[in-house]
């Protein structure tokens, strides 16, 4: 929105006139904002002001700041949204009234109505109200017991700031502040274009790439082809296919001698003569041209005769052998060796009479045969001796084949019978390894072009995956860093929340460290960070002490028997823990508002914020969920979601729910229209959170990691429709797909680390699906996904 880069804006013009050295412009222009009535467009601050005036009973202050907005904002929109804002002055009015009698300040009920009665009395929805100062009880009363309750005051106030902030969005903005709205877009166009230059380029390669295996496969079937013409000798395919075929094959083998036979008298011929006769030869072909012609059709006439009587005696011989095998072959009760035995004599046989009948065939001397149907009977004779029965696998190929569907570096797709569908196609595969101890956070920025890890030695990277994986900034701390957050606005600037009680502002663009801010000393431990959407403020949890881990020489001199009362001592102690969670103003660096945790301040693992910021929700080490209200800094509603500690908290997509793990293992579904109401406990894999229960087999057998780390990682995340949620896993991250009615089931399975997940992040901004999964063994996996 543009708006909200006002106060940044603000800071800007500043420090150029300080550059420029305009001092006199520079007082008056921060003379205006003092007296800004706009409040810089931050709509938190617009509503405050009204509720200051509230508190203060002050009407006239009341109508004149309203009349302003009036005048500055309302006037300008279309007549059928003006019905609400007349509903809404008439709302805010009536708060006051109600804020009045709720204090017994009657005298300011007496006075509102002296002032405004000529103009309210034409009014029909005030007619009611002219009575209220003289009634006894009024929260009583059927017509004004309504407005006395907390719940419609707070409808009121969340009204007014959801229709500020919608007529904010929708206001035109001089072009100096889509400035940064427009940087946005023309980066994300050019991610866009080099994607789509690499996916050309990768398509022009593999173009090649089939026409070279193309051009490569003709050359070596014609190769083939000429050895196998070369090899097979004629012979031996006459023989061949004489025994086995030898009626379909019997008129082509004739045609074929008699060709050959009469080609070798012609070249007889040509060489018996001498180069006398050669001169004479057309002399006496002339002449006896007519006697030659008689002569040639009675020698036709007679071999023709003598061609079919040879015919029908080989095709009786023939038939006559075929008659003997079958008969042999069916009335033999020899053993296999024998059958063989007598089949190869018999072909012997075979191969002997067709040898006979063939000489016999060599008597003619002329047959009426074209050149092309000799040359057709011998390829097909090729074709069929050449041609492979079946194309088998070799095993080695097998044995690929099914270790590809077992390949620890592909994404596998699962689901049962009914949901085994792909949602996704993997594109690629990525691991950062500058990492050499375990990761604790892994984030996207906003926009998704930077991550930022950290790790348990206090080492933050500030990278990107796209298109290859290059180290931008790395920052060093000495004290462990607990927490790491994006701020959205700019997307450049990192929060890193450190063991030592500093909150540390970095610029990745520039590379430096902008600022630290120092938290309570009493509660040294800034466990989690959370900022604000609108980008004007964040959420800071800090911890007093520091929680109780298990140590790898603990655990292998523990038996297994007594790791239960270890792991529930060290939970009880880790619930112990004293919390603070403040609200702090990103614009000023401090403390806004510190919000109330009852009934006891616990340490804060995790917050989340809805979309416009209005409301922010909790997970505290005593397993309680707490849903705050950032307009008024106060708490809501507060159950009791957990048996152990909250590790991880989102909202849904429609923020109707909130989903929350667990390290009691339970990942669990609840409802914010009736708080505090659970919709489901979802099911879910083994590892996707620490649990007590398991914890003490799992960390003795398999690894050494700490039962309750002292902060905890983004544990799940969602796409930004909501339909995917990723979740941590034992060795690998997995996807689920999220469906109304019935629990999440899952589709994928992310390519494998080497030991637990501890943290992942989802990052749609992209033309694809980027998931990002931090291990233990400190390597980081952005694997790529595009949507079907």
């Amino acid at each position: 929105m543009a708006a909200a880069a006002v106060p940044m804006l603000d800071d800007i013009i500043k420090e150029y006139l300080v550059f420029r050295g305009f001092s006199s412009t520079l007082k008056s222009f921060e003379s205006d904002l003092k007296a800004d009535k706009d409040k810089s467009f931050r709509v938190d601050k617009i509503v405050d002001q009204l509720y200051q005036y509230i508190l203060a009973y002050d009407i006239l202050g009341l109508r004149d700041y309203w009349d302003y907005l009036n005048d500055r904002f309302f006037k300008r929109l279309d007549y059928q949204h003006y019905s609400n804002v007349k509903k809404l002055e008439m709302c805010l009015l009536r708060l006051y009234i109600v804020h009045a009698l709720q204090n017994s300040k009657n005298d300011k009920v007496v006075e509102f109505f002296e002032k405004y009665t000529a103009e309210l009395q034409t009014q029909t929805e005030w007619r009611e109200w002219f009575a209220i100062p003289f009634i006894k009880n009024p929260e009583q009363n059927v017509a004004f017991e309504m407005y006395f309750q907390r719940a419609w005051q707070d409808t009121f106030f969340l009204s007014l700031y959801n229709f500020l902030i919608t007529l904010f969005h929708h206001m035109p903005m001089p072009t100096i502040l889509k400035y940064d709205e427009e940087r946005g877009k023309l980066q994300r166009l050019q991610q866009e274009v080099l994607k789509l230059k690499e996916q050309v380029v990768a398509l022009a390669e593999e173009a090649a790439q089939l026409q070279r295996q193309k051009a490569k496969l003709e050359q070596e079937l014609t190769e083939t082809q000429r050895n196998r013409t070369d090899t097979v000798e004629e012979e031996d395919l006459d023989e061949f296919y004489v025994v086995n075929r030898p009626q379909k094959f019997l008129p082509t083998m004739q045609k074929r001698l008699s060709k050959m036979i009469f080609k070798d008298k012609q070249d007889k011929n040509k060489k018996g003569k001498d180069p006398k006769q050669q001169q004479q030869q057309p002399q006496q072909q002339v002449q006896g041209e007519n006697t030659q012609s008689k002569i040639n059709k009675q020698q036709l006439l007679r071999q023709q005769q003598q061609q079919i009587q040879l015919l029908q005696e080989q095709q009786k011989q023939l038939t006559l052998l075929e008659e003997e095998q079958l008969n042999s072959s069916v009335l033999s009760d020899k053993p296999p060796e024998t059958e063989k035995q007598t089949s190869s004599l018999q072909e012997e046989e075979d191969t002997k009479t067709s040898k006979s009948v063939l000489a016999k065939s060599q008597s003619l001397e002329r047959c009426d045969v074209s050149q092309e149907d000799g040359e057709k009977s011998v390829s097909s004779i090729r074709r069929s001796k050449t041609l492979p029965a079946r194309i088998k696998m070799s095993p080695a190929d097998q044995a690929d084949d099914k270790t590809d569907d077992l390949n620890p570096k592909m994404a596998h797709f699962e689901g049962s019978n009914e949901h085994k569908s792909k949602p996704f196609i993997f594109l690629s595969q990525d691991e950062y390894r500058e990492h050499h101890s375990p990761i604790v956070h892994c984030r996207f920025s906003s926009s998704g072009r930077m991550i930022g890890s950290a790790d348990a030695d206090g080492i933050v990277k500030v990278w990107t995956h796209h298109p290859d994986i290059q180290t931008h900034s790395t920052i060093m701390s000495k004290s462990p860093l607990l927490s790491l957050e994006w701020a959205p606005k700019p997307d450049r600037l990192l929060l890193l929340g450190t063991g030592n009680g500093k909150v540390r502002f970095y610029d990745t663009e520039n590379k430096k460290v902008i600022c630290d801010v120092s938290t309570d000393s009493q509660y040294p431990r800034v466990v989690s960070l959370t900022c604000s959407p609108t980008g004007a403020a964040f959420v800071c949890s800090a911890a007093a002490s520091k929680k109780s881990t298990i140590s790898p020489l603990r655990l292998s001199q523990t038996k297994l028997s007594d790791m239960s009362s270890i792991l529930t001592s060290n939970s009880a102690s880790s619930n112990s823990i004293t919390g603070v969670l403040q609200c702090w103003d990103m614009k000023n660096m401090k403390v806004e508002r510190q919000l109330p945790l009852e009934p006891v301040a616990t340490c804060i693992n995790c917050t989340a914020f809805n979309h416009n910021g209005t409301l922010c929700i909790s997970g505290g080490a005593d397993g309680m969920i707490r849903l705050f209200d950032m307009r008024s800094f106060d708490c809501l509603i507060g159950w009791q979601a957990h048996e152990g500690e909250v590790c991880s908290m989102q909202f849904s997509a429609d923020e109707t729910t909130t989903y929350s793990m667990g390290t009691d293992g339970k990942f669990c579904q609840w409802s914010l229209h009736r708080m505090g109401q659970k919709i489901a406990d979802l099911v879910i894999h083994e590892g996707a959170v620490w649990c007590e229960a398991e914890g003490a087999s799992l960390l003795h057998s398999k690894y050494k990691y700490m039962s309750s780390p002292a902060s905890y990682g983004r544990m799940f995340a969602f796409d930004a429709e909501g339909q995917y949620l990723l979740t941590c896993g034992s060795e690998r991250g997995f996807v689920y797909k999220v469906e109304k009615n019935q629990g999440p089931y899952q589709v994928l399975s992310l390519p494998e680390h080497k030991s637990p997940v501890v943290s992942v992040d989802w990052s749609s901004s992209m033309s694809c699906y980027t998931c990002l999964t931090g291990s233990v063994d400190g390597s980081v996996q952005v694997t790529s996904l595009l949507k079907h």
